[in-house]
């Protein structure tokens, strides 16, 4: 199951409204969420990037367009 979750904030409201797997919905901290990430082990996250390369590789090659980041200026005064 892949599920592209836009932030920690989304991920811990679907944690509490969704079953997951084997896991009844259940409430955890943004916190909580953000301090699991940051102790996610290096070598885990680097298999996984590497078995993931080469599709994101043939996807961007395969693009016709490729998108444009632009920035919004807030706040901004002339």
């Amino acid at each position: 199951m892949w599920r592209q979750v836009p932030s920690v904030q989304e991920l811990t409201r679907m944690l509490a409204r969704e079953d997951l797997l084997w896991c009844e919905a259940t409430v955890v901290s943004q916190q909580a969420l953000s301090q699991r990430f940051l102790s996610f082990p290096a070598g885990l996250f680097e298999q996984v990037f590497m078995e993931l390369l080469p599709q994101f590789k043939q996807r961007w090659a395969g693009r016709q367009r490729r998108p444009v980041v632009r920035q919004r200026m807030v706040g901004r005064v002339k």
